[in-house]
């Protein structure tokens, strides 16, 4: 008869063991807590898929990228390696995305004990991840470029350019002209303005035109691809 475990004793030791590291009885139920695991060498590819799944879901939220890291590492502790272990059952769904749980897998042996079993094919789903993070990023840089077609870009390129022009020097030189000389504080209020509007649009400006000059040349890439493999058709066709 399977063994279960539970992964909330495995914390709790763990979590004992962190009060008091030399607790000896307490190291020694972590090691037998480990030996008893029953790990899969191979998670087939139906449940990989549930697997990416339920590692990606939370990176649909806004998080910046060490956020976004975090989750992931959490994720395919939590919802990867454990799905290899086939009598370890997570009664604390609620914590699957705790840094907690990723800290005592990697500290106190539950990680390398399960990896030494199903490290090649863990390896495997680990890659699925990253290349559904990778595949998803660039998807969503194709979208946006699809919604700019050159006349829409350019348009766009030229009011930037000209809101840039507005706030340069010589534009503000002359708005402070018209207040005259006995206007200090004004001129003051108007000079830390123009700096931090200048700087921003600069860098505004330089982020967005990256960003659409990629997506239009992962575009084009994507149009000279698809040229080529008409083409081929189109031999293939002459051939037949």
């Amino acid at each position: 008869m399977e063994n279960k475990l539970r992964l909330s004793d495995y914390l709790r030791l763990c979590s004992d063991f962190e009060k008091d590291p030399q607790n000896e009885e307490v190291f020694q139920k972590i090691q037998d807590f480990l030996a008893a695991l029953e790990v899969r060498e191979y998670l087939p590819l139906a449940d990989k898929q549930v697997a990416v799944l339920q590692i990606l879901e939370p990176i649909n939220n806004d998080f910046d990228v060490a956020g976004v890291c975090s989750f992931l590492e959490n994720g395919k502790i939590s919802k990867g390696l454990l799905a290899y272990c086939t009598n370890l059952e997570n009664d604390i769904p609620f914590m699957g995305f705790s840094y907690f749980v990723v800290d005592m897998a990697y500290q106190h042996g539950l990680y390398d004990t399960v990896m030494k079993i199903c490290e090649k094919d863990c390896n495997r789903l680990f890659k699925m991840v990253d290349d559904a993070m990778n595949v998803s990023n660039i998807y969503r840089i194709v979208q946006t470029a699809s919604l700019f077609d050159k006349e829409s870009y350019d348009k766009w390129l030229g009011s930037m350019k000209e809101l840039k022009n507005v706030l340069e020097t010589t534009n503000l030189k002359e708005l402070l002209d018209t207040l005259g000389d006995d206007s200090e504080g004004a001129k003051e209020i108007i000079n830390q303005l123009r700096d931090m509007a200048t700087e921003g649009v600069r860098k505004e400006f330089e982020n967005e035109a990256a960003k659409f000059e990629k997506a239009a040349k992962l575009q084009g890439e994507s149009e000279e691809d698809q040229d080529l493999d008409d083409e081929d058709d189109s031999k293939v066709e002459e051939i037949g």
